[in-house]
């Protein structure tokens, strides 16, 4: 009987160690997650501001510029 209620008592020991590792990883899976989706929303930002700071370049050329500009990034014609 004085075993039985030892081994009950490991048990519950056992279970609420392994609880509390299960409650650290969760917790810690969540933070890194929200590190990510950070990491992504800034990049994001910083990616959304160059291509506003490009845009607003190529407003500021005038037509010949911008068709030379141009020639660097489009196909020729053929024929």
């Amino acid at each position: 009987m004085f075993m039985l209620a030892r081994l009950k008592l490991y048990a519950y020991a056992a279970v609420a160690v392994l609880g509390a590792m299960l409650m650290v990883y969760l917790k810690g899976a969540a933070s890194g997650a929200q590190k990510v989706r950070a990491k992504a929303t800034k990049r994001r930002i910083d990616d959304m501001l160059t291509a506003k700071d490009v845009e607003n370049e190529v407003k500021r050329l005038d037509d010949d510029a911008l068709l030379n500009r141009a020639n660097k990034w489009v196909r020729k014609r053929d024929g």
